[in-house]
């Protein structure tokens, strides 16, 4: 009985080190970057440097400051300027509702995913869109039925 309490023992220390040893290590999120459009080159933008939640998101001329500056954490898109998170207004399932900066909460509204060159919610499956395909800057991003436009390809 003896030998058999050390050999579970030695054999849950080996199991337990394994486990350690082959663990996948916690993601690290990626150093902050600018979010294109193919269409015009414009940045995703918060209107203004506003550090308000419900700040319009728009595109703009890019000049890597922070309100042009986003992380993405394997599901939602944040802000370097406020850690504010994309979000689409309301929690709208329809087509055109709006994008803007709100509290990360972790809602499906806020849960974006990269399906080649497109930006596609979670709550709807519909992608990130620049409203009209404007090529202006101001122009504010929506969602949109994804239809493989340039309006809807970021890099």
């Amino acid at each position: 009985m003896k030998g058999s309490l050390k050999a579970r023992l030695f054999f849950l220390v080996v199991t337990t080190v394994a486990a350690l040893l082959t663990a996948p290590a916690a993601a690290s999120a990626a150093p902050p970057g600018t979010i294109r459009s193919e269409l015009n080159n414009l940045c995703v933008d918060i209107e203004g440097g506003s550090y308000a939640a419900g700040a319009r998101v728009i595109t703009w001329t890019c000049h890597g400051n922070a309100n042009q500056r986003w992380y993405w954490d394997g599901d939602s898109i944040r802000s370097r300027l406020n850690n504010l998170c994309l979000d689409i207004a309301g929690g709208d399932y329809a087509r055109g509702a709006g994008i803007i900066m709100w509290p990360c909460h972790g809602n499906a509204n806020q849960s974006w995913y990269w399906y080649g060159d497109t930006i596609r919610s979670s709550l709807n499956n519909l992608c990130l869109d620049i409203e009209g395909g404007s090529y202006a800057r101001g122009a504010r991003l929506i969602t949109w039925t994804c239809h493989g436009n340039a309006n809807q390809a970021w890099y």
